[in-house]
């Protein structure tokens, strides 16, 4: 009895201090990578550029938009599969110091050069922060707690967005902001000294003849390829509602209640979206739990979703108010990106696990460019859409596809992670 008791209290402990500090590390991503968003144009004005030039203003920020996706795109890759090879806590470390240096260095720029280079390092370290994080999870917690320890490290770890925007509303100065970010990192780098590498990783890592890190292995299977392109097709929403609903939300306003004083905030919109996806994460994975199916529980909130689409468009949306209460409620409905992350740590062998969870979410937020393409180029330039007809057909296409996605998935809820691709 005391043995089963001491046994109890460490896994408690054990589930208790890996989901702070991971919740701890991508509250920090998501405040660093926000840094841009909400300081992007006080930035600029410090730097020489006129803000009244609006299509140099949108060049600039589009500029630095793909240097730090093009940095998360390869981190994503990278990370991945330095994480299978040589360890999910080495990269964590190694990954958290670089993005924590470039945050820092950010506070210093001078031109647009150096602020690009230093937003695609930045990029490139935080790719791994997320996916590395809910591999390191899954492997160490409960498999029956496994939804519910990365619904709530994502649903903490989004309201970095939160801290990101009242650093900006408290007037602290954009360059204060980033170093404050690279300060933070820092910090977390010396609180994850306290965890350690997963038992069944350590177990693969010893057999040298096990492929780990192998890319070929999800390409040159057709049952694994097929996996992981369900799961990018899982993750397209939210980044086509953050990307383009949420983003230019200002815009969206301006188009559906044009009679009506816009006075909007979209910092805020943003901000209430994430606030909207921390509890969109949190209550996939309670409801993962109570029905015992990630499928069911996605699922459930790709209908909602797609219901707070509809809402967005409607005559429900006719101001400010209300503007920004459906880009909470979108939050809301495309919060499953945890449980996407789990299963993908679920779906796939332990000598590829991080390489598939740290890069799915990093080619997902590079799907925004895909979305974007067929938002302005395909739809509105070639189909003649309106902007309004051409956001809401393509998210309801969007919606659509999910749909076929989770159908098509495996069922993966307490399954056992000890093995291996072969």
């Amino acid at each position: 009895m005391e043995a089963h008791k001491i046994v109890k209290t460490n896994s408690e402990k054990l589930f208790s201090t890996v989901i702070i500090i991971c919740s701890l590390g991508y509250f920090i991503d998501v405040f660093d990578i926000m840094l841009f968003s909400v300081y992007r144009l006080q930035s600029f004005k410090d730097l020489g550029m006129n803000l009244n030039d609006h299509s140099y203003i949108l060049q600039i920020t589009t500029k630095i938009l793909n240097y730090q996706m093009s940095g998360a795109l390869l981190g994503g890759i990278f990370w991945g599969i330095m994480g299978d090879k040589k360890g999910r806590l080495k990269m964590l470390y190694f990954s958290i110091a670089l993005y924590s240096t470039a945050c820092f260095l950010t506070a210093f720029v001078h031109n647009i050069e150096q602020y690009s280079i230093l937003r695609c390092i930045t990029g490139f370290g935080l790719a791994g922060e997320v996916g590395i994080g809910i591999t390191l999870i899954s492997e160490l917690v409960p498999r029956q707690k496994r939804g519910l320890a990365g619904g709530i490290m994502v649903s903490i770890g989004i309201l970095g967005g939160l801290g990101a925007y009242l650093s900006y509303k408290f007037n602290i100065h954009w360059r204060s902001g980033y170093a404050l970010g690279g300060i933070l990192g820092f910090m977390l780098l010396l609180i994850r000294t306290s965890l350690h590498e997963s038992t069944i990783f350590k177990s693969v890592h010893n057999q040298s003849m096990i492929k780990k890190g192998n890319l070929l292995f999800i390409v040159n299977n057709r049952e694994r390829f097929t996996k992981y392109i369900l799961l990018l097709g899982l993750g397209l929403f939210t980044w086509f509602a953050t990307g383009i609903l949420v983003t230019s939300s200002e815009l969206f306003a301006k188009l559906l209640f044009p009679n009506n004083t816009i006075n909007y905030d979209p910092a805020l919109a943003l901000v209430l979206c994430s606030i909207g996806y921390s509890l969109g994460d949190i209550s996939v994975a309670v409801l993962s739990q109570r029905l015992k199916s990630r499928r069911k529980a996605i699922g459930s909130f790709i209908f909602l979703q797609l219901l707070m689409l509809i809402l967005y468009f409607s005559n429900f949306n006719s101001s400010t108010t209300n503007m920004y209460i459906c880009c909470l409620l979108i939050g809301i409905g495309s919060g499953y990106r945890s449980m996407v992350l789990v299963v993908a740590s679920e779906l796939f062998g332990t000598n590829i696990r991080a390489t598939v969870t740290t890069s799915i979410p990093n080619f997902a937020r590079g799907s925004f460019l895909l979305t974007n393409f067929l938002f302005q180029i395909v739809g509105i330039k070639w189909l003649h859409f309106t902007i309004l007809q051409s956001a809401l057909y393509l998210g309801i296409g969007i919606c659509v596809l999910s749909f076929i996605c989770v159908s098509l998935i495996p069922e993966t809820f307490s399954k056992n992670l000890d093995y291996i691709e072969q």
